[in-house]
């Protein structure tokens, strides 16, 4: 009988790109100055703000130095000191708005960045975080229009590019998304990001092969990336390089040893290989660490179903769907479970749990039909 083994995946990360004055932040993978270097600038500004307290552009640059230590409210009160000297100083809304961004107040970064545009049209920087914000809420043809207005200004940004892209990824345009991605790629070989972001549009598209390219380029670039080497992990299963699997979930694991997930994958593979002790051990470590992770339960359950131990299969499967009870899987291996104890009224409602949830499930009509005869 089939068993459903629950392989993680990881849903694809929007890697949106933010600008700030003269240095490009993103808001992942990459930090340009360390937290040292950045108190070291606020005392720096700090000084120069005593010495000099009419200049607006010191505060901007002290706002600007608390901002990349996460001291969001300094900062604010600095931008603030700022545009009271200067009222139109158009970067310092554009640094405004992106500190309120940071706190996730999307509403006062908007206005920031409208008052930034009103003083400057032609500020490309504002419209591509303009966009940002209204890719986090959800607004995405506005979004659209603020990148696509932004690389009319400034058509050799790769930033822009990538995020248009997960726009058109987002609506579920793949094609559009890859065209974005590799044109930021064209303009910036080595942009972390826009090779994953490019690996999960050909995954998704069923492309195993360009999504391995990608983001084995992505790991290349930034190797101590979680997300990527279990995204290699996943497309290595599903083309059945179980071994190179292996390599990198372990990779993820020198990363960070409380990977659940990681145990989870290793747990499938080594069933599929035969490894049904190493499989338990691997399952039984993921639930150590996340007791909450239903996919090592219903594994667990099904490692125990092989070996023939049903009392402790099904205890698996119905903790498993106390954490998870829309999972038609467990519901059939559960029925599977009773069947195999003799009890088929029980594995009957099972059986019929899943096609409720699942009403093309196969293995259960086709286990339904069996045991009604």
């Amino acid at each position: 009988m089939l068993k459903g083994f629950m392989a993680k995946t990881v849903a694809p990360s929007p890697y949106i790109i933010a600008f700030a004055v003269f240095i490009l932040i993103p808001l992942s993978f990459l930090t340009f100055k360390r937290n040292e270097t950045w108190r070291e600038e606020v005392k720096l500004w700090r000084s120069v703000a005593r010495k000099s307290p009419a200049k607006a552009r010191v505060f901007n640059n002290l706002g600007f130095s608390y901002s990349n230590l996460d001291k969001f409210d300094e900062a604010v009160q600095q931008y603030e000191i700022s545009l009271r000297l200067k009222p139109d100083f158009s970067v310092v809304h554009y640094n405004l708005g992106l500190t309120y961004r940071n706190q996730g107040l999307l509403d006062k970064a908007i206005k920031e960045y409208l008052l930034a545009l009103s003083l400057n049209p032609d500020y490309a920087e504002a419209h591509t975080n303009l966009g940002n914000i209204y890719y986090d809420m959800g607004r995405m043809d506005d979004a659209i229009s603020e990148y696509q207005t932004a690389l009319q200004l400034k058509p050799n940004s790769a930033e822009t590019h990538n995020n248009l892209g997960l726009v058109y990824y987002k609506q579920g345009r793949l094609n559009d998304a890859i065209k974005e991605y590799a044109a930021a790629l064209k303009l910036n070989p080595e942009f972390v990001e826009a090779h994953h972001n490019l690996g999960n549009a050909y995954h998704d598209k069923g492309l195993l092969d360009e999504a391995m390219r990608e983001y084995k380029i992505a790991a290349r670039l930034y190797p101590g990336s979680i997300e990527i080497h279990f995204k290699l992990s996943v497309i290595y299963i599903k083309k059945g390089l179980l071994d190179k699997a292996i390599d990198e979930l372990e990779t993820v694991l020198s990363i960070n040893p409380d990977a659940s997930d990681a145990y989870t994958n290793l747990g499938v593979i080594y069933f599929k290989q035969g490894r049904l002790n190493e499989a338990k051990q691997a399952f039984n470590t993921a639930l150590r660490i996340n007791p909450n992770d239903s996919d090592a339960h219903t594994n667990l359950g099904n490692i125990y179903s092989e070996q023939g131990n049903l009392d402790a299969a099904i205890e698996e499967y119905l903790s498993s769907l106390k954490l998870n009870p829309n999972s038609p899987e467990t519901y059939y291996n559960l029925g599977n479970a009773y069947l195999m104890k003799g009890l088929k009224d029980k594995a009957i409602m099972e059986y019929k749990h899943a096609l409720k949830l699942k009403p093309d499930f196969l293995p259960a009509q086709q286990a339904m039909r069996t045991t009604n005869r």
